[in-house]
C-alpha cells in the first residue's frame, strides 16, 4: 500500500513538472511494460518507428509467461490474456487474436498430415502449458466440437521455446497467429487444418488506476491500441495455403 502511495505521489509531481515546464506535449522519461515472451518478441517489430518518434522515451520489457502484481512489480502497463481487472488497475481490451495449428514442412517427412482433430492423438505434439495440469485443445467446425486432451512428449512453459520447437519439426503446435505469420508466408511453417477453428486469445491492456497516470503511459497505451488491427488478422496469407501438400489437401478434402 505505501509503495502504491508512493508511486501515486511521484506521478502527481510528474505532471505537474510537466505542466510548469510546458512540455506536456512532449514524452519523455522510462516506463516498463510487462509482455509475455511471445508478445514481447512481436512488439521489438513494432518498436522502431515508435522510438524513432518519441526520442526521449525509454522502453523497458519485462517479458515473463507468468503474471504477476502489476502495481507490487513497478509495471507501467501490462499485456494480459483474458480480464484480470482488479480494484487498483484498469482493463483495455486489446485484440482478439486468432490460434492456428501449425508444422514445419520437414516434420511430414515422416508423419501424415491430419485430417481431423482425432489425428493429432497418433502425431507428436508441442504443447505449450504450466505445471501439471492438462492441456486441452478445443476445436471448432460448424456445429461440431471436439475437446482433445493433449498427451505431448515435448511440453514446456515458454512459448518462444514452444515455437522454436515447431519450426525444429519436433511437432505440431498451437500457436497465436500474429507469432508465426511471417514463418506462414515464407513457408517454414504449415497451417494445418484451417477448417477448424480454436477459440482466440482475448488480449488485453492493464495498467494501475488514472491516479498514476502520466503523459508517457497514455502515450505507450495508444500505441498498444493501435496494434489492434494487426493483431486481429484473421486470414492465413494464400502463400501458407498453398504450401500446405497435396497429401493434405486430400485429406481435407474427405473431411
Amino acid at each position: 500500500m505505501l509503495l502504491e502511495q508512493a508511486r501515486n505521489v511521484h506521478s502527481i509531481l510528474e505532471n505537474t513538472h510537466s505542466t510548469l515546464s510546458g512540455r506536456q506535449s512532449h514524452v519523455y522519461g522510462h516506463i516498463r511494460v510487462g509482455t509475455p515472451t511471445a508478445f514481447g518478441l512481436y512488439l521489438t517489430q513494432q518498436l522502431d518507428g515508435f522510438l524513432n518518434q518519441h526520442p526521449d522515451l525509454s522502453v523497458e520489457l519485462v517479458v515473463s509467461d507468468t503474471f504477476g502484481d502489476i502495481v507490487k512489480d513497478g509495471i507501467d502497463l501490462a499485456i494480459r490474456v483474458g480480464m484480470c481487472q482488479s480494484g487498483t488497475t484498469i482493463t483495455r481490451h486489446l485484440a482478439d487474436v486468432d490460434r492456428v495449428l501449425v508444422a514445419s514442412p520437414d516434420f511430414f517427412e515422416n508423419h501424415s498430415y491430419p485430417a481431423h482433430p482425432n489425428d493429432l492423438l497418433n502425431l507428436p505434439l508441442v504443447v505449450y502449458g504450466y505445471g501439471f495440469q492438462e492441456a486441452v485443445w478445443e476445436f471448432q467446425r460448424g456445429n461440431q466440437q471436439i475437446r482433445l486432451p493433449m498427451h505431448s512428449s515435448f511440453t514446456t512453459n515458454n512459448s518462444e521455446v514452444a515455437h522454436r520447437a515447431i519450426v525444429e519439426g519436433i511437432g505440431i503446435g498451437l500457436m497465436p497467429l500474429f507469432s508465426v505469420s511471417r514463418e506462414l508466408r515464407l513457408g517454414n511453417l504449415v497451417h494445418l487444418m484451417p477448417q477448424w477453428t480454436v477459440p482466440k486469445l482475448d488480449l488485453h491492456v492493464v495498467y494501475p488506476g488514472p491516479q498514476n497516470s502520466c503523459l508517457r503511459r497514455k502515450t505507450v497505451l495508444e500505441f498498444l491500441l493501435s496494434l489492434a488491427p494487426d493483431l486481429a488478422e484473421t486470414i492465413v496469407p494464400t502463400k501458407a495455403r498453398a504450401l500446405i501438400g497435396t497429401e493434405s489437401l486430400n485429406f481435407m478434402s474427405l473431411n
